[in-house]
């Protein structure tokens, strides 16, 4: 960020909730707003909750988390997904300041979010995780089934695990976990429950601004 006040760049400092200027110490202008996550294993219906949201949550920004995992490791070769996911936290908060609210769409642990420092959560009024999972022998199904997914079912006993684990997840500090059972929902029903969800958390979470 660069400041208002002596034109310095960096980071910043947050404290009590405000952003201030590591070299003169102004405060500076930012918007709180939620940390908003869709996750699940592969097949789970990610990918098709972005694109229904893109199309019809007016003010949301929802971004498919493979396109910048995808360029993440091809770049440094290897993947930490903490430092991955505090990447993207520091994205959103970008995202936020423009006045627009995000949502993340890809496999996420809570841990990889809910481990991070407090000056990349702290700068959320809230932070949210919505877990689309189902049971085992429905998850198997619909991987196998799924139009390309070719490399997927290649580890198919990874992802049904990580379906397991995402299923049996809990909140975890300040990331607050949600749960959709898809095993008897069609991919609309999914759609439209996960938009409730992103709806309803913009709206339960208000716009926090600091000015300089």
């Amino acid at each position: 960020m660069a400041c208002l006040s002596c034109g310095g760049h960096g980071p910043g400092r947050l404290w009590s909730g405000r952003w201030s200027c590591d070299h003169c110490g102004a405060p500076r202008y930012s918007q709180a707003r939620p940390l908003l996550i869709v996750s699940g294993a592969a097949a789970a219906g990610k990918s098709s909750v972005c694109a229904m949201l893109a199309a019809e949550a007016d003010g949301v920004l929802a971004f498919d988390v493979d396109v910048l995992a995808g360029g993440a490791a091809a770049v440094t070769g290897q993947f930490d997904y903490h430092a991955f996911w505090a990447y993207l936290s520091k994205i959103t908060f970008e995202i936020h300041q423009n006045k627009t609210d995000a949502v993340w769409c890809g496999v996420c642990r809570p841990e990889q979010v809910a481990e991070q420092p407090l000056e990349v959560v702290g700068a959320f009024s809230a932070v949210e995780m919505l877990v689309l999972s189902c049971d085992a022998a429905t998850y198997l199904d619909r991987l196998y089934r799924r139009p390309g997914g070719g490399q997927a079912v290649r580890r198919a006993a990874f992802h049904a695990t990580l379906n397991e684990d995402l299923r049996s997840s809990r909140s975890i500090g300040r990331l607050s976990v949600s749960h959709v059972d898809t095993t008897e929902l069609t991919v609309q029903q999914t759609q439209r429950r996960s938009l409730a969800w992103v709806q309803e958390r913009v709206r339960a979470s208000p716009v926090r601004s600091s000015t300089a």
